[in-house]
């Protein structure tokens, strides 16, 4: 058995790297590929896992075509020579488009369907689509898949990494960080995805800024940036403050794990925060629905303020209390874990029983 697994973001890279290890298990051979990107080589490096690095990551709209289109004729005869029985991807269009071409089936892995651009990529070409239970086929069969090629796993993404996770107390001191002061993370916005490219302005700024007017004296916040621009701007807003900018990835699980207080603008380390047990704030600007956010809300897991003025006033108010807030909703994350299944394992099964064994 051959299976391809293209990651083309830091979250696809942790969540297929944990595939992969399902199918390692049952003696398939594996070609990893993923692309350039700022946090991706450290990523690696922290979760030891080997990949072949193809392409880069675009920002503008033409520098995305551009770059993708590069990228498949550089994965072509990569994919040629290991020749693989099935392509699995987290909504990869380049992935998608070569397995096609080349008459491999492909399988889309995706928790995002407000993530339109690359769901009208893959969707269309994939011979199946797995994704969490929490969001309904119907916000899938739109993009031209049938009910019936859609397999949903019991558990949300984060799952197949957070659910044995250990942390390690070491991100602390690479960061420089007090252990007696209240500790907030900070996850900056994906400017660059397309399905944010109407919100120019990252909310970090004035969220960090307004946590600390006339906050606590120990407060140390710490922001996780996601590009180069945003680690300069970072770095000259918050010159004279008590702020660290994370110029390189960092163990972001084991932090969050430590925090006092997670604020993220993002999807992939908001359900990491809110599965660990860290008060977490979402401060996700974009009008689209996100299901996997909805549900940890309604578990009472997470916090979903209306908006920027509103994450401001609650994050001082969790700072107030975190200790006891943490500890209920650590009792309550570790509940709600347990009655969770392993997307990993869920998709090497599924992937293995639909492919192979019927064979």
């Amino acid at each position: 058995m051959k299976i391809w697994l293209d990651a083309p973001d830091p979250k696809s890279v942790i969540f297929l790297n944990k595939i992969a290890e399902k199918f390692n298990q049952i003696g398939a051979k594996i070609l990893f590929t993923t692309r350039m990107h700022r946090e991706i080589p450290r990523l690696l490096q922290l979760w030891n896992i080997k990949a072949n690095i193809v392409g880069s990551h675009g920002k503008t709209l033409k520098e995305k075509l551009i770059v993708s289109a590069e990228r498949i004729l550089n994965l072509i005869p990569l994919v040629e020579k290991f020749s693989p029985d099935c392509a699995i991807s987290f909504s990869s269009p380049e992935c998608a488009r070569v397995a096609f071409g080349l008459a491999i089936p492909h399988i889309t892995l995706s928790d995002s369907p407000h993530a339109e651009a690359v769901s009208r990529l893959t969707v269309p070409l994939s011979r199946y689509l797995f994704s969490p239970w929490v969001i309904p086929k119907k916000a899938w069969t739109k993009y031209g898949i049938q009910k019936s090629n859609i397999y949903q796993y019991k558990g949300l993404d984060v799952v197949a990494w957070i659910k044995n996770f250990k942390p390690n107390e070491k991100v602390l001191d690479e960061l420089g960080l007090d252990t007696n002061k209240k500790l907030v993370v900070i996850r900056a916005l994906e400017v660059y995805a397309a399905y944010v490219m109407d919100y120019k302005k990252d909310p970090t700024v004035r969220i960090v800024r307004g946590i600390l007017h006339n906050a606590f004296e120990n407060i140390q916040i710490v922001v996780l940036p996601r590009y180069e621009s945003q680690i300069i701007e970072f770095k000259k807003e918050f010159a004279n403050l008590p702020v660290k900018v994370a110029e390189e990835p960092v163990d972001a699980q084991s932090l969050i794990y430590y925090a006092d207080l997670h604020i993220c603008s993002g999807g992939t380390m908001a359900q990491e925060g809110a599965l660990l047990g860290t008060p977490t704030i979402s401060s996700f600007p974009i009008r689209y629905k996100i299901y996997y956010l909805e549900y940890l809300a309604k578990k009472k897991l997470l916090f979903k303020p209306k908006d920027i003025n509103e994450v401001i006033t609650l994050a001082k108010r969790i700072l107030k209390k975190s200790d006891l807030i943490k500890r209920r909703l650590k009792e309550r994350a570790k509940k709600e874990l347990r009655k969770m299944e392993d997307p990993a394992e869920f998709t090497a099964k599924k992937v293995t029983e639909l492919l192979f064994r019927s064979s």
